[in-house]
């Protein structure tokens, strides 16, 4: 997201970083989306369910698509919607704020999620929860993989690129 569209508890984040062009959002189960290099344990304690952090990533330009992989920018139509989700998926403060960060380092920060992470609730998910909430028409229900969020979204990308083909994989930034 722009950091200059943050509003009210999210708005402290583009403070944090004053030089970040954008911020990245995501969702994920707390062990592995934490590990510095996630191994097989922490990938076996993922496949049950557990608690789940946010990562916000300060940005100073889109990030460079992976190979086999695409960027696709798209705009939210519903900012509100957006900004009530993302308040759902934070821990908050007695103040109304964020709650404290519970790790971070330059560049972003971990904050716990009171949304619980399962197999039935992934980050994958959550990307399409997100950008329904942003008022894009999208499906999130049963999507599990990056491949079910992608086939859900090609719909979009398509109607938004004017009938560009879409990636059968790839990232989502809305903005």
């Amino acid at each position: 997201l722009p950091r200059a569209a943050l509003t009210g508890p999210f708005a402290a984040l583009g403070a944090r970083w004053p030089d970040a062009a954008l911020l990245a959002f995501g969702y994920g189960q707390r062990d592995f989306f934490m590990a510095e290099a996630p191994g097989l344990a922490e990938a076996l304690r993922a496949l049950a369910p557990g608690p789940a952090v946010m990562r916000v990533t300060a940005l100073s330009a889109p990030p460079p698509p992976m190979p086999g992989q695409e960027i696709h920018r798209l705009a939210a139509a519903d900012p509100a919607g957006l900004d009530a989700f993302l308040r759902t998926s934070f821990r908050m403060g007695p103040g109304g704020g964020l709650a404290p960060s519970v790790g971070q380092a330059p560049r972003w920060a971990f904050f716990d999620s009171p949304l619980p992470y399962s197999l039935a609730y992934t980050c994958n998910r959550w990307t399409l929860e997100a950008l329904a909430a942003a008022g894009l028409p999208l499906d999130p229900a049963g999507v599990v993989t990056r491949a079910d969020a992608m086939t859900r979204a090609r719909a979009v990308i398509l109607a938004c690129a004017g009938g560009a083909v879409a990636p059968r994989h790839g990232s989502l930034i809305s903005g």
